[in-house]
């Protein structure tokens, strides 16, 4: 058998121990000894290519590659098998560190042993130990460098977007110069995604030119960027055919998302990474390091963002809170306000920064409601509305208003102050006051009711119709002047209309001289019939006190007829959505006018539906029945008898 001793691998930096095997071997008179750290197809080939056979029908390599749970020596005899069938037996001990099978030392089997060969081993087991303990501790060391900095990048990174006002280019080359410092990129760059159209421009390079970028169109619709859209972590770029952004020229590369709460906004890419030997592929503690970095741009980005969505809903709130003629006020829940609108700047004559941060009750100590409203909310927190009430502004002119208080609740449920909404109602008493004068306040009350009552479109309704008619007075403008016309009239009108307001009635329209009402619209009544009714004496008893006053004054006396009629008609708003008139249409309409027409002076006309509807049958007596026209049978009439 050849003498062989089998080398230390990876092993050779410790001292001497080559030497201390062969002293063994002399010292020890051994005829064969070996020490390896190597796999055993490696080991049984540098001891002749045999194949070592054990008794115990175990094999070497399920030796050395069994752990044991005992550090120390293993003893199996095994046999060498020499091509020339030459049988010799070795011994085999395993040596262990830290309960792991890293080696064997082989000597022949006959050979006992003794105390050296095992202090050997120990010592053998110690330095194993110490070197692995030494290498162990030089990649702490280098993982500890690379960790600190990776802290040291962030800390600049952070700094620098820290004080940044704002993302802008400039921004981004000092970011994107420092993480290619750091991880020894020789070119780098940053694109950014437009929300509005989906495309990636460059906003940042580091030793690239612009030109060198594509000039497609680049989206994540496709290649690396769809890929690092879906994946969410970044990559070690091997495809480059994948990223047509990337300039040809390029070795090798890494990409590493940008994202918000919405997906991908942007990416950093490192490019053709440096050493002291030439170019190097990057690593994935590299890629690592760049995520990390790039997961804090990320976030001052996210941040950067809902700051600027919020200024802009700020605006957007100010905006409308500004353009709002309802008055608002906002007090925290130490009844200090903290905010007003330009409404109520203007309702109250003071201005935001005059009152902002001052207690509401030193603010509108002259409206002590509006501090016993605040105390009731605050005992009891919910919505509460007030119709119609009075407030003084600053120079104590009194305000009609609606006022509505709501309790702000906060998250954990308490109170954290009010929201004053106060409209005005100086502005729609004036509003509502002047349409009055041109349609009657039973529509006008409806229509600011109700939204629906200003669509175009009838629905068929039972109405009761009044018409009141000047007699001859065609005949008698033409003796007058057209401003004792117009002077006549409008007193006379006033006098009429009051009593049509007095009984509830809703003036349609004055055609002249003539005045068309209706009852039952836009609301009926049970007591619709006798309202009209009593409308007509009225205006006889109203005339009669009309023409006193103007005979005197030298005026022609008037005389009117009076004709009502009951049935049903359509109603609703007709004309077109800029300019609509509520009104009745019908054939009970056109009676209601012939009837009047063919009413003698002071006299009043009603249908057959009038009287057996009305509980007034006394006030009336028929008369002969009327031929009027549209109808081909007459028409039964009843007459006022008072």
């Amino acid at each position: 058998m050849v003498d062989k001793t089998i080398k230390v691998a990876n092993f050779e930096h410790i001292s001497g121990l080559s030497n201390k095997l062969g002293h063994l071997k002399y010292s020890l008179d051994l005829r064969f000894v070996a020490l390896t750290f190597v796999r055993m197809r490696t080991f049984v080939r540098q001891l002749g290519g045999g194949t070592f056979v054990s008794s115990e029908a175990s094999t070497l390599d399920h030796c050395c590659n069994t752990s044991s749970s005992t550090v120390g020596v293993e003893n199996k005899i095994f046999t060498l098998v020499e091509p020339s069938s030459e049988i010799v037996s070795y011994k085999i001990y395993s040596i262990f560190v830290d309960n792991l099978l890293i080696g064997a030392l082989v000597i022949d089997a006959d050979s006992d042993l003794p105390l050296q060969l095992s202090n050997f081993i120990s010592h053998i087991q110690y330095l194993l130990m110490k070197s692995r303990y030494e290498f162990q501790l030089k990649r702490k060391e280098i993982d500890l460098k690379y960790k600190l900095l990776e802290v040291e990048s962030l800390i600049d990174i952070v700094e620098t977007l820290n004080q940044a006002s704002e993302l802008n280019r400039e921004v981004y080359d000092e970011v994107l110069f420092s993480i290619t410092s750091v991880l020894n990129a020789s070119k780098g760059m940053i694109l950014l995604k437009d929300s509005d159209v989906g495309v990636f421009s460059l906003v940042s390079s580091f030793n690239i030119e612009d030109r060198d970028v594509s000039k497609r169109v680049i989206t994540d619709k496709r290649g690396t960027l769809k890929q690092l859209r879906e994946n969410g972590v970044g990559m070690i770029l091997t495809d480059f055919d994948k990223a047509p952004f990337i300039p040809p020229v390029v070795k090798n590369a890494l990409i590493c998302p940008l994202s918000d709460h919405y997906g991908l906004v942007g990416c950093v890419i490192l490019l053709d990474k440096e050493s002291r030997y030439g170019y190097v592929n990057f690593t994935t503690r590299d890629l690592r390091l760049c995520e990390s970095l790039s997961g804090k741009i990320s976030l001052v980005h996210n941040n950067f963002s809902l700051i600027s969505s919020l200024d802009s809903t700020n605006k957007l709130v100010e905006s409308i809170m500004s353009s709002v003629t309802t008055s608002i006020i906002k007090v925290n829940k130490f009844g200090e306000i903290e905010y007003i609108n330009q409404s109520t700047e203007r309702l109250f004559g003071f201005n935001q920064s005059e009152i902002k941060d001052q207690h509401i009750a030193v603010v509108f100590e002259n409206n002590t409601n509006l501090i016993e409203i605040c105390g009731q909310v605050e005992k009891h927190p919910q919505k509460l509305f007030l119709e119609d009430i009075s407030i003084s502004d600053a120079l104590g002119r009194l305000h009609q208003v609606n006022l509505t208080v709501v309790p702000v609740i906060n998250e954990t449920e308490d109170l954290d102050g009010f929201v004053f909404s106060i409209e005005d109602l100086s502005d729609l008493n004036k509003i509502k006051s002047t349409f009055k004068k041109y349609v009657s306040e039973n529509i006008v009350d409806e229509v600011l009711r109700n939204d629906t009552s200003l669509e175009l479109g009838g629905a068929q309704q039972k109405v009761c119709v009044l018409f009141c008619d000047i007699r001859g007075f065609t005949a008698m403008s033409e003796r007058m002047a057209p401003n004792q016309v117009v002077y006549l009239l409008n007193h006379y009108f006033e006098s009429m209309i009051d009593v049509v307001f007095r009984y509830g009635g809703t003036l349609d329209k004055i055609i002249g001289d003539e005045l068309m009402v209706l009852y039952g619209v836009p609301k009926a009544s049970k007591d619709d019939i006798d309202n009209a009714i009593n409308t007509a004496f009225g205006m006889f008893d109203a005339l009669k006190e009309f023409n006193k006053k103007f005979s005197s004054e030298g005026y022609p006396r008037l005389e009117v007829g009076i004709g009502i009629n009951y049935g049903a008609v359509v109603c609703g708003n007709i004309g077109s959505r800029r300019q609509m008139n509520f009104t009745v249409i019908g054939d009970e309409v056109n009676l209601a006018s012939r009837l009047c027409s063919n009413a003698s002076p002071g006299e009043l006309l009603i249908s057959k539906s009038v009287f057996e509807r009305t509980r007034m049958q006394s006030h009336f007596r028929a008369r002969s029945a009327l031929k009027v026209k549209g109808k081909k049978k007459e028409v039964e009439v009843w007459m006022s008898a008072i």
